[in-house]
């Protein structure tokens, strides 16, 4: 525990709430993940190793409950009895002492102590720290006696448990409790900080600006840091939480999967920092499918539906696994008959002392077309966006005309009446019709029907080129209305005119620019492009971190395309993979260009 006990005693950093609602929201308990369009991701024990440095080897975390007679067990172990309910009043706080009160008593060890007394405030630090920052309620101030037991052996014997699995299982059984709820002062329970740490290092929503890092302080073998040490200098976000809440939701719901850091630890940063050796210590633990277990909590543990995130093959539909809606329906509010759960829970105690091991890049290795035809089924049997198609009315239906008001009208006015645009439902819609004209065959409507005509027609003579035709200008004029919409429309001039040789133009937002300038991503440091009048071809080979560069493939003639997929699905090796690089215009702010 030393390694969380000094990162924590380091700081941490402020939590940005409106991001964790907005995970929260995409949370499903059925399958213990979160659904993105750009496919299923989850933290499983591989964060909790590398984040807070627990063990995931050891016994299971439970014992007996007894509510009866709880005050005297803290009493036992502590030498103060916790306050009392007034005479006459029903004790509706069973379920812990509040951390006020444990600060209030056992704040500051005193100087010079003898040693049962420093263990005995040792013992409150560490029970503090478990149930406030590893297993807290949705309360936010209670600290649960129930580890206490625990926290009063041995000190050999605490490091026994895995710690690392109950810790994890409580956060499961925490969102699966936060995603139902629908009050507004409603709350998150379990680890947040791992889920704040654990989007930081793996998308670029929210993420804050971090401040450069201090070296590690402590030089002991036995204290070395985890990947929480290196979010310790991060900016607090401030601004309106209702607003940072839409502007996450938006971009999430037009997140792609090369926008994803989807094998964070493996940066060159962490190799530097030299992290402790508990973080890899149990890695063959990573991807087992076991019941984690807290107590009244098991949690099933699906790293199977998440390969990607050990740049793993990705099976699909994967392995049904059932999560037990009989055990996830267990929580404290009801009373058992049966206290001891190692009882209860005998059968789930038993696949976790069998618990399977393998190395953690075992299997075939992830390929990005096999990638595209899962997320082609995750799309069809699940919702990955939070903000559905403002409308559902096929764009190819509206003729072109001068009146101001064109489709989606009621999405414009909600616009302009608010305080921010959504992107996300006209994205929605947008990509629901270009993939209508690339795949008609997937949709149903008007279009499907004249690509099916067009293609009866195909061998019929003179009526077949009308036929085609016809159905080339409606997809046309259905693309350019696209166009419209999302504000890209081409200058004729410059687009198809004619240009002299060797002319260059003198647009500071022309394809020219290449001054870089950098951002700042901890101690690495990436570029975008400024302004210049040389040309510049360099790419960048490296796709980590959040200066990763988002790519775009040039137009490949028909007969090359079916080439291109035989040869591979690497895109570094493909020469034809370009740079997309971020906004080039001369007077954007400099916070749009980092």
């Amino acid at each position: 525990m030393l390694p969380l006990a000094r990162v924590e005693c380091a700081g941490l950093p402020a939590m940005d709430a409106p991001l964790l609602s907005t995970f929260v929201d995409r949370w499903r308990p059925e399958t213990r993940s979160f659904h993105l369009p750009c496919g299923e991701v989850t933290i499983i024990l591989q964060d909790v190793a590398m984040i807070l440095g627990l063990p995931l080897e050891g016994i299971a975390v439970t014992g007996i409950i007894q509510n009866d007679g709880w005050r005297d067990m803290v009493e036992a172990l502590i030498g103060i009895r916790p306050p009392e309910p007034p005479e006459g009043v029903k004790d509706r706080k069973t379920s812990g002492v509040s951390s006020a009160w444990l600060r209030q008593n056992f704040n500051h060890c005193p100087q010079g102590a003898p040693q049962g007394v420093v263990e005995r405030y040792a013992r409150v630090w560490l029970w503090h720290l478990f149930g406030g920052f590893l297993f807290p309620d949705g309360s936010g101030n209670t600290i649960s006696w129930m580890i206490l037991p625990i926290v009063g052996q041995q000190w050999e014997n605490i490091a026994q448990y895995s710690w690392g699995p109950a810790t994890l299982a409580w956060m499961y059984r925490q969102l699966c409790d936060a995603c139902r709820r629908i009050a507004n002062d409603s709350n998150l329970g379990g680890c947040a900080y791992l889920l704040q740490i654990w989007i930081w290092e793996r998308f670029p929503v929210g993420r804050s600006y971090r401040g450069e890092l201090e070296p590690w302080p402590h030089h002991d073998e036995e204290s070395r840091p985890t990947v929480a040490y290196c979010w310790k200098n991060v900016g607090a976000v401030r601004g309106d939480p209702a607003r940072r809440y839409m502007r996450y939701m938006d971009d999430l719901d037009r997140l792609t999967q090369n926008q994803i850091f989807w094998t964070p630890y493996s940066r060159a940063e962490l190799d530097e920092l030299e992290l402790s050796d508990i973080c890899t210590r149990d890695a063959e633990l990573w991807r087992t499918c076991v019941p984690l277990i807290f107590f009244f909590v098991v949690e099933m543990h699906l790293p199977h539906r998440v390969k990607r995130q050990f740049s793993r093959l990705q099976d699909f539909p994967p392995e049904g696994i059932s999560t037990s809606q009989a055990l996830h329906s267990i929580d404290r509010k009801k009373r058992y008959t049966e206290n001891d759960w190692r009882v209860k829970h005998a059968q789930p105690l038993a696949q976790w002392e069998q618990r399977q091991r393998m190395h953690p890049e075992s299997g075939p290795a992830h390929r990005h077309n096999h990638f595209k035809e899962y997320l082609r089924w995750l799309h069809s049997v699940a919702r990955v966006s939070v903000k559905p198609p403002q409308s559902t009315e096929p764009i190819e239906d509206h003729a072109d005309t001068d009146d101001d008001d064109d489709i989606i009208d009621v999405y414009d006015d909600i616009t302009r009446g608010g305080v921010q645009p959504e992107r996300g439902p006209l994205q929605n819609y947008m990509v629901h019709h270009a993939l209508c004209f690339t795949f008609p065959y997937v949709c149903n409507g008007p279009l499907q029907n004249e690509a099916g005509v067009a293609m009866a027609h195909a061998n019929e003579g003179d009526n077949a080129g009308g036929h085609f035709r016809a159905f080339v200008e409606r997809v046309r004029r259905s693309c350019r209305r696209i166009a419209a919409r999302v504000n890209c429309m081409a200058r004729p001039d410059e687009t198809f005119g004619p240009q002299a040789s060797g002319a260059q133009t003198s647009s500071a937002r022309g394809p020219t620019s290449s001054i870089q300038t950098p951002i700042h991503y901890g101690a690495a440091t990436a570029t975008t492009p400024g302004h210049s009048g040389s040309r510049s071809r360099s790419r960048t080979t490296s796709r980590t971190g959040s200066q990763a560069l988002s790519r775009g493939k040039a137009i490949q003639a028909s007969e090359d395309s079916e080439e291109s997929d035989r040869q591979g699905d690497s895109e570094d090796e493909d020469p034809s993979f370009q740079v997309l690089r971020m906004s080039q215009m001369f007077d954007a702010p400099p916070r749009t260009q980092t």
